[in-house]
């Protein structure tokens, strides 16, 4: 690995360094000293016996502040991911590829995650060759400013202790752990959501061309998951829990959904809203699973559909079969599940995204998380009709 400090410094910003008593350059990290060579190769790795403390990197209060200077604002993001980590020191921070934990391990910390001042909603601002932007910048992207670990029991007693809400986003298919936690702070910061959002991260390949292998995967992940909302909801005393799922990630909500319905009743938890967005999930299999939904004691059930979803029109082709969160010919409507359709909403290019990438579908989530309003009461929705089954769609 040749790595000199100053080309060290342009990967992960400003760094401390300094040379020991011979003369060999260190780098300062947080939780970890590089000594380097003259060549600028590593040369050891140097890590406090003790291991990080929680309390540096527990929930918060307020989990939106803003810089002094006033240019971005820093939202803190924890996570629960079974993704086996990986180069834990290599730029400084934990990081975590598209491997699987070993007997499906969960790992817990939180992130730090800056929104520009001028970010617009629905949007992950990144840097842009157009633009002639090569490297992050905290002022005008959404950008990972720091990430750390920390332990399982530390994070449910912080949790606990806190009397807000919290927000688990489970993400979808295609979808790498970095973009995964950027998707969350920045849903988090459009929905003004006052409480501790929760990204769950599961070892997608993060490549579009692997869509069998994370389909393998989430099932895999699907015991994981379960445990961790299981756990969050039933030691849940002062506050709600909420989730939203999209896309795969919607087959593990499914999945924990049926299988602790009935605890949910008998342990009168307190599980929030509950938020299916593109589901792709076999609109039979769905069906047939959600009728054991009408034991969940939750304050509602939402699944957004839109028949623009190329992602899954694509899905629909492999299993020739529909998905959950089509519309159109297909729309999926049933009596225990508020279904909207947002086919009308304009979307991106595969339109699979709309839930958080578009300010009218973000609007009607606020309306849903932060006041828990019904269909009828939310602003942009008409009511149609399917058979003898009502539905929602948004104004074109």
């Amino acid at each position: 690995m040749d790595l000199s400090p100053e080309k060290f410094a342009e990967v992960i910003g400003e760094i401390e360094t300094e040379s020991d008593e011979s003369g060999v350059a260190q780098l300062i990290l947080d939780h970890a000293v590089i000594r380097l060579g003259e060549d600028g190769s590593v040369v050891g790795i140097s890590v406090p016996d003790s291991e990080i403390p929680f309390a540096r990197i527990g929930l918060v209060e307020t989990n939106v502040d803003s810089a002094p200077e006033g240019r971005y604002s820093v939202v803190r993001v924890s996570f629960a991911t079974d993704r086996a980590l990986e180069f834990p020191l290599a730029v400084g921070r934990p990081q975590f590829g598209s491997g699987r934990s070993a007997q499906g391990a969960l790992t817990y910390g939180t992130c730090d995650v800056t929104i520009p001042r001028d970010h617009r909603m629905g949007q992950l601002e990144s840097p842009r060759w157009w633009r002639l932007e090569f490297r992050q910048d905290r002022k005008r992207h959404v950008f990972i400013a720091n990430c750390m670990i920390g332990t399982e029991g530390a994070f449910f007693e912080t949790f606990n202790a806190s009397e807000n809400d919290a927000l688990i986003f489970i993400h979808g298919y295609n979808v790498s752990f970095e973009d995964g936690i950027r998707r969350t702070a920045q849903l988090a910061y459009d929905l003004g959501f006052p409480g501790t959002p929760i990204l769950f991260s599961w070892p997608s390949q993060a490549k579009a061309h692997w869509y069998a292998a994370d389909e393998a995967t989430i099932a895999w992940t699907e015991p994981h998951f379960l445990d961790f909302v299981e756990r969050l909801i039933f030691s849940s005393c002062n506050h709600k829990v909420h989730i939203i799922a999209h896309s795969m990630g919607s087959r593990a909500l499914s999945h924990a959904l049926k299988e602790i319905a009935t605890g949910i009743a008998r342990h009168g938890s307190r599980l929030g809203q509950v938020i299916f967005t593109a589901p792709d999930i076999d609109a039979g299999e769905f069906s047939q699973t959600a009728q054991v939904f009408e034991n969940i004691d939750c304050d509602r059930l939402t699944m957004y559909v839109s028949d623009c979803d190329r992602a899954l029109l694509a899905s629909k082709l492999v299993h020739k079969a529909p998905r959950a969160g089509e519309a159109g010919g297909d729309l999926l409507v049933l009596g225990n599940i508020d279904t909207v359709d947002a086919s009308s909403v304009d979307t991106s290019l595969l339109g699979h995204s709309y839930f958080g990438e578009r300010r009218s579908v973000i609007s009607d989530i606020f309306y849903i998380v932060r006041h828990g309003l019904p269909p009828a009461r939310r602003h942009g929705l008409k009511s149609q009709m399917h058979g003898e089954l009502a539905y929602w769609a948004f104004q074109s």
